[in-house]
């Protein structure tokens, strides 16, 4: 081992630049118990290159330890490699170690939307909604100053382009609707959310979502629908439900058919007894009518959810 010691050291003196050896001599390090050495090592070849960052992350969950070594060591000021250790992290990792990571980059200011949006969906599937609304609204929402302070629905007129999990907007495919942000028509803002109906059936479209976690309290749920040959008495409109328990939430709007400009649709509701997931949807409702296969265009804009004084 001394040997070895002493060809790496060698090695390294004449090609200090060189990533290769420099990798292998922190394989080194760690075989022979100089863990702190060995983050050194790789954290410079971090800093020098992105090439080997999946080969570092894997031999340091085998060989380096505790989380914090990792951390603190191996990561060290470079916001790069936390941003790909954390992505590495989601795949590979134990969620202490996740929790942990994210703790030390939000310190530390190497948060990213990307790892944000992440980090929410692991705490959402670990039944930690309220963190996860949290780490939304400060790393993720559209608008952070009016995100759950005025408006629980973030990219309330679909500006951005939605990515679906977390709180944003998901959209699930449906037969017979074709939905697309649209920049020629707007209620405010530049686009809209464009819904191209042509279906052969008793349409049940509750496809087009998005999750928010709402304290106890009185909130509005309201929104602007405007349609154009939209056919059958059942046009678009809003539910709002909880998921876990729709007996204790299940509310729809009013909806739009026919030919009509820019009409408010809203309906009041509760939160009642405990902080709840609740879904917002844009829906189509069946019909209980013969002619009951719709047919035609719909716009939605500026959806809000805002609390009742």
């Amino acid at each position: 081992m001394g040997e070895a010691g002493y060809c790496f050291r060698r090695a390294m003196e004449l090609a200090p630049q060189s990533p290769d050896i420099r990798l292998r001599a922190a394989n080194y390090c760690f075989r022979a118990g100089s863990v702190a050495e060995a983050l050194s090592l790789d954290s410079a070849t971090l800093r020098q290159t992105p090439d080997f960052d999946e080969m570092i992350f894997r031999s340091w969950i085998r060989l380096a330890g505790g989380i914090d070594g990792m951390l603190d060591t191996g990561i060290g000021a470079n916001a790069r490699a936390a941003g790909t250790f954390f992505d590495f992290l989601v795949s590979n990792g134990r969620q202490a170690d996740l929790d942990r990571a994210w703790r030390w980059m939000e310190s530390r200011g190497y948060t990213a939307p990307k790892q944000a949006r992440e980090w929410v969906v692991l705490l959402l599937r670990s039944d930690q909604p309220g963190e996860a609304a949290d780490v939304w609204a400060a790393h993720v929402a559209l608008d952070p100053a009016q995100y759950r302070k005025s408006n629980w629905i973030d990219n309330p007129g679909f500006e951005s382009d939605w990515q679906g999990g977390g709180f944003d907007w998901t959209s699930v495919n449906c037969a017979g609707v074709k939905l697309a942000a649209d920049s020629a028509i707007a209620h405010g803002g530049k686009r809209s959310l464009r819904l191209d109906v042509k279906s052969g059936e008793n349409l049940d479209f509750h496809h087009f979502s998005q999750s928010t976690w709402m304290l106890p309290g009185k909130y509005r749920l309201e929104g602007w629908v405007r349609t154009r040959g939209f056919t059958t008495d059942e046009g678009i409109g809003l539910r709002v439900r909880e998921p876990v328990q729709e007996s204790s939430l299940n509310s729809f709007t009013g909806s739009v058919t026919g030919t009509s400009d820019w009409t408010l649709v809203s309906r009041d509701f509760a939160v009642i007894g405990h902080p709840a997931l609740v879904e917002v949807q844009i829906v189509r409702k069946p019909s209980w009518d013969f002619d009951n296969h719709p047919r035609g265009t719909a716009w939605v804009d500026d959806i809000r959810i805002s609390p009742l004084r």
